[in-house]
C-alpha cells in the first residue's frame, strides 16, 4: 500500500535478477513480471506495467498522483522452458568436470539472492 499526503510523482518498479552471473542456476523458468496500481474503495485501475519483449527483468511506470491511499497488485507468471535444463541436472552434469566454474556460479546465486531480502 502507498499512501500520499499530497500530490506527489511517483515511479513504480517491479524486477527480478539478473540471471547472466549464474547462468544454468537460474532453473527451467521464465518470469514475467506485471503490476497494476489501483485507488483504494475503486475498482479500475489507474495505471499498469506496460511488458517490454527487449527488457523482461523489470516493469516499471511513472505517474503524478493525488493524495490518497493506493494498492499496487503484482502478477507474476512462470512459463516452463522445456528446452532448458533443471537446476538439479546442471549441478550433476557440471560437478564431477569443472565443480570450481559451478563453486562460482553458485556463490554469484547466493550473493543476488541475499542482496533481495
Amino acid at each position: 500500500m502507498i499512501e500520499l499526503a499530497k500530490t506527489s510523482p511517483l515511479v513504480i518498479v517491479l524486477s527480478q535478477l539478473d540471471t547472466r552471473f549464474f547462468k544454468g542456476l537460474a532453473g527451467e523458468y521464465e518470469f514475467v513480471l506485471k503490476f497494476r496500481l489501483q485507488k483504494e474503495g475503486e475498482e479500475d485501475y489507474i495505471v499498469r506495467s506496460h511488458s517490454n519483449c527487449l527488457m523482461s527483468r523489470a516493469v516499471n511506470a511513472e505517474i503524478n498522483l493525488d493524495p490518497g491511499r493506493y494498492h499496487v497488485l503484482m502478477k507474476i507468471t512462470a512459463y516452463r522452458q522445456r528446452d532448458v535444463e533443471s537446476t538439479e541436472e546442471v549441478v550433476s552434469r557440471l560437478a564431477p568436470t569443472r565443480r570450481e566454474k559451478l563453486v562460482q556460479i553458485g556463490l554469484s546465486y547466493d550473493l543476488a539472492h541475499a542482496k533481495g531480502l
